[in-house]
């Protein structure tokens, strides 16, 4: 099946924003964890990223601001966010079904569609998710 309708994700079914948003933190945790583990830091130049060992984990060139960038990133604070996103997916949910409001009432929609902001460039990504 061609994908012409922008509601059907990839695999032709009908995806909801909590479905899109669990499978692009699936992912994210997925890379993290397959990355250099620790807390990352820039060398004294600015020229390298290096792990927790003080291995070089990529070279910045002459960017200091992109290695500072690529530091900050490291693999613990992205599986933190993957975290906090998760738990804030659940709270939504719990608040939703709670309140007897629908999951798609106003609070969710401003919660779950700023999370989904964060993956707009992926394919499966609605317009009308983002808030």
């Amino acid at each position: 099946m061609t994908r012409t309708d922008p509601h059907l994700g990839r695999s032709g079914t009908s995806m909801t924003i909590v479905e899109f948003l669990n499978a692009r933190l699936d992912e994210d945790q997925a890379v993290a964890r397959k990355a250099r583990p620790g807390a990352w830091h820039v060398d004294g130049e600015g020229a390298q990223v290096l792990d927790g060992a003080g291995a070089p984990v990529v070279e910045a060139g002459d960017s200091p601001d992109t290695a500072g960038h690529i530091a900050r990133h490291h693999p613990e604070r992205v599986l933190r966010e993957v975290a906090l996103r998760r738990r804030m997916i659940q709270e939504v949910d719990e608040y939703t079904r709670f309140s007897g409001k629908r999951l798609d009432g106003e609070l969710a929609r401003q919660v779950l569609g700023a999370l989904a902001g964060a993956y707009s460039n992926h394919p499966d990504h609605r317009a009308e998710w983002t808030v």
